[in-house]
């Protein structure tokens, strides 16, 4: 079971104390690849 968060609860980055900086690069294929992912394994919510 997942956490749901309010909108208030969540922060953006930047407000993160001592968060390293990440860089990431990702080609199209990979974007593709994981949005194909998550479409194969998503399904209709069914509570």
């Amino acid at each position: 079971m997942e956490t749901m968060h309010f909108p208030d609860e969540i922060r953006s980055l930047s407000q993160v104390p001592n968060l390293p900086t990440v860089t990431a690069t990702i080609n199209e294929k990979e974007l593709l690849m994981a949005k194909a992912l998550v479409e194969q394994l998503s399904e209709q919510f069914d509570p």
